[in-house]
């Protein structure tokens, strides 16, 4: 689960760089709470013993 978030975050980052303005800085603020979602689940779930 983290990895594949990791992943997604990575290539949401590489894609801001080909990208232009305020979507560049759009999509690196969506990589980075993606990415801090994904962790704070994995937390809860790692609390409640779910994996």
């Amino acid at each position: 689960m983290r990895n594949s978030a990791f992943i997604i975050s990575t290539i949401l980052i590489r894609v801001s760089f080909m990208t232009e303005g305020l979507n560049n800085v759009i999509l690196i603020i969506i990589s980075v709470l993606f990415g801090l979602t994904i962790q704070l689940i994995y937390n809860e779930c790692e609390k409640r013993k779910l994996f």
